[in-house]
């Protein structure tokens, strides 16, 4: 078996960096689309009519999810009935082609094209995602996918740090030929790079084609839940990111509202948040490379109360602690660092357990559960801001929750994961 540190090396080999590189620009550049739209419609309103900034950004999120409740069901089943480099490769030619309907957008001005364009790259992300992790077995051993993982989450993370704070520097230029050729040259990049992905088989070239949303995802999701341990996963991934979507909203208010600071703050502590994630998942799949390790996890998750714990006592000393947002930002850093720990060994088991025939279907359960999570989340959060909750006390509940749901979680997954190592005969 490989060292842990010499299987960075993976970062030199044609197999995993094209790979690698292919999805990281594309997650750049859905976020250096999606910035760049939310900057235009606040900064230059006028140009675009005059919209009112907040609806369309709230449109604009709504856009970029449609596609995935409509084809998620879809994407999986074509990810396990073709070859997912083919996959792949489509799909970076198709966003070829929707950045130059965004590049038609910024030259006319146009904000139809550009939610258009929006839109398209909601439906390429769509399909992007089974391939994307479906595809992992099939370019690494075994030995090789807690790592591989471990560099796909982190460099996820850093391109869509890099995509925001790149959206951000174009735009302060105030020039639509660089803004516009930037988007161009990403996606050109990314299709260049996912040409020297090495060939994938087939699995399933006889598997018939639900064109059905509901019923497609339905059985994506009976196939996910006859698999105990890729279920369990599942369940892990989703509460991860239930949890993500309340701090990723909250900070703003929260450095707004609480903290009476400037967008800087705000910078600084979702950067240091999504970096955090991108370097715990790396430290997380070098610390442990077996598949079906929940020890990582499990040191993840606590971790995880810990970090929401120093957040929540870091606000309520606000008046009395000098450098509060640089303890701040250490506090962020810690829950997503830890974060990256919990929700690395989760994905490796997607890969590691879940059938050839069926892994890209399974991918894309997962993804819907993790959407539904987000949902409640997000509706839950709203329900208790609007009953007068302060965002510190949604801070102390959410600490809370993710305390209760812990053992819990514990508990079902050493049942389930012990069950799936026996029958395997893999050693704890």
């Amino acid at each position: 078996m490989k060292g842990k540190f010499e299987a960075l090396n993976l970062l030199g080999t044609r197999r995993f960096a094209a790979f690698f590189w292919t999805q990281a620009l594309g997650a750049f550049n859905d976020n250096l689309i999606k910035n760049l739209l939310v900057l235009l419609v606040t900064y230059d309103n006028a140009r675009f009519g005059s919209p009112n900034a907040g609806s369309v950004s709230s449109l604009a999120s709504a856009i970029f999810t449609l596609p995935f409740i409509l084809f998620a069901g879809l994407s999986g089943q074509l990810a396990d009935r073709y070859p997912k480099r083919s996959i792949l490769r489509a799909v970076k030619l198709f966003e070829v082609f929707i950045m130059g309907i965004a590049i038609f957008g910024l030259v006319q001005s146009d904000l139809n094209l550009l939610l258009l364009a929006l839109f398209l790259m909601g439906v390429h992300s769509t399909f992007f995602s089974p391939a994307k992790y479906g595809v992992l077995p099939e370019l690494l051993s075994i030995d090789e996918l807690a790592i591989g993982n471990g560099l796909l989450e982190a460099g996820t993370f850093l391109a869509i740090l890099l995509g925001t704070l790149i959206a951000i520097a174009l735009y302060s230029l105030h020039s639509t030929l660089l803004l516009g050729s930037s988007l161009l040259c990403v996606a050109f990049l990314g299709l260049f790079s996912s040409a020297w992905i090495p060939k994938t088989p087939y699995h399933q070239p006889e598997l018939k084609i639900d064109f059905n949303p509901w019923t497609s995802i339905r059985d994506n999701f009976s196939l996910t839940y006859k698999h105990s341990s890729v279920w369990c996963g599942a369940l892990g991934i989703s509460w991860f990111w239930a949890i993500g979507i309340v701090i990723l909203a909250q900070i703003p208010i929260f450095v707004h509202e609480v903290l009476r600071a400037d967008e800087s703050v705000v910078s600084t502590l979702l950067g240091g948040f999504t970096a955090g994630i991108g370097i715990g998942s790396l430290v997380g799949a070098l610390w442990r490379s077996d598949r079906l390790s929940d020890q990582v996890s499990r040191i993840g998750l606590i971790g995880l109360s810990l970090g929401l714990m120093s957040f929540v006592f870091l606000s309520s000393m606000r008046s009395s602690l000098e450098h509060l947002v640089v303890w701040l930002s250490f506090s962020v850093v810690t829950i997503g660092f830890t974060g990256g720990l919990f929700v690395v060994p989760l994905y490796t088991c997607l890969n590691t357990e879940s059938p050839p025939e069926y892994r890209s279907r399974i991918v894309s359960a997962n993804s819907v559960l993790n959407f539904l999570f987000m949902i409640a989340a997000s509706l839950g959060t709203s329900a208790l801001l609007q009953r007068g909750i302060t965002v510190g006390q949604l801070f102390m509940l959410l600490t809370v929750f993710n305390i209760c749901f812990t053992p819990w979680y514990f508990k079902y997954q050493r049942r389930i994961w012990s069950a799936q190592r026996l029958s395997l005969g893999i050693a704890v």
